[in-house]
């Protein structure tokens, strides 16, 4: 856990922990960069999920911007 975090922080990925899951807010082109950085330093995961941002997620992301 510790070893993803301080990728994920030198990266400058925003993420949260809840218990032994780490949710990384990662653009979609830096996904194949931050998994070799995981394998380079001999992270080992049970699991990996991408969630695509909703219309909604969308939406609301393009109304922030455009404040």
């Amino acid at each position: 856990l510790k070893r993803t975090l301080d990728i994920a922080s030198k990266e400058g990925f925003h993420y949260t922990v809840d218990h032994r899951t780490v949710e990384i807010v990662i653009d979609e082109e830096k996904i194949p960069s931050f998994l070799d950085s995981l394998s380079r330093a001999s992270v080992t995961y049970a699991n990996i999920k991408i969630e695509e941002p909703s219309l909604e997620d969308f939406f609301l992301q393009v109304a922030r911007s455009s404040q």
